[in-house]
């Protein structure tokens, strides 16, 4: 039966009734969705000696396989790796992925923003 002729109660129905359960769905599903995106996990690691640019390299294209959008960034003067990940991570497998490219990591509670440094501020 063509739209047009459907009787005024069906028209009604889907009007009233599947229209906003359609709707209800989507934008759930879209909640979702952004909820997985926005969550973050950070993570530090203490880098022990030099950390050659080539092992660098290598290492950052390995630990993609743990989360391909994930930011890493090695602060050489303070010897810390910085890791932005947006699925969780479980610290001793990305020190034993380190491990096998001869690097020395040591995972590391990262501060929030909130916490002092020293405990006498």
């Amino acid at each position: 039966m063509p739209y047009s002729r459907m009787p005024t109660t069906q028209m009604r129905y889907l009007r009233t009734t599947l229209l906003p359960l359609l709707l209800l769905a989507a934008t759930a599903g879209q909640a979702q969705q952004l909820a997985f995106i926005e969550q973050e996990h950070r993570y530090q690691f203490a880098v022990a000696g030099e950390l050659a640019p080539q092992t660098e390299k290598a290492l950052l294209e390995s630990m993609s396989g743990f989360d391909p959008g994930m930011r890493v960034n090695v602060d050489r003067p303070t010897q810390l790796m910085h890791v932005l990940a947006y699925r969780p991570l479980d610290p001793q497998a990305v020190v034993a992925l380190a491990t096998q490219f001869g690097v020395s990591l040591t995972y590391r509670r990262p501060r929030t923003e909130g916490t002092a440094a020293d405990p006498n501020e």
